[in-house]
């Protein structure tokens, strides 16, 4: 049975100043089975990014990603065991004034967490059309 999930994309922004981004990311929050799955660019996959805000050096994009899987890691083990799950995840995706930022939550009816981070960061990152119906 299809379950509501929500999901926020994360995006790559150095410069808060021109508001220019790149989609780096999915996380997908269940709420009912309070988990969280994600997927990310990794490191290796950096030249549209880099060529995007060239002259950006790939070790700045290489250390956000890094940064950017530990704290998902760490709120993934986090939201099983604490009374609010819900609550870390809009600490998690709330707006700040930082190299990742969230955009604002969709939802997605989903079979698994994981399933749905992959669908959506093949559509919103590496840019796959769906199929036409």
């Amino acid at each position: 049975m299809k379950e509501a999930f929500q999901y926020n994309i994360i995006r790559f922004q150095p410069d808060t100043e021109t508001g220019e981004f790149a989609n780096i990311g999915v996380v997908v929050y269940a709420p009912v089975a309070h988990s969280l799955a994600f997927r990310l660019l990794t490191p290796g996959q950096h030249q549209r990014i880099t060529g995007f805000f060239s002259p950006l050096d790939n070790s700045v994009f290489q250390s956000t990603l890094a940064l950017a899987q530990t704290e998902l890691q760490r709120v993934q083990k986090l939201l099983p065991k604490v009374t609010n799950p819900a609550g870390l995840y809009e600490e998690l995706i709330r707006a700040r004034e930082d190299i990742i930022r969230y955009a604002p939550t969709g939802v997605i009816l989903g079979d698994a967490p994981q399933t749905s981070a992959n669908e959506l960061f093949n559509r919103y990152v590496e840019r796959v059309q769906p199929l036409a119906a």
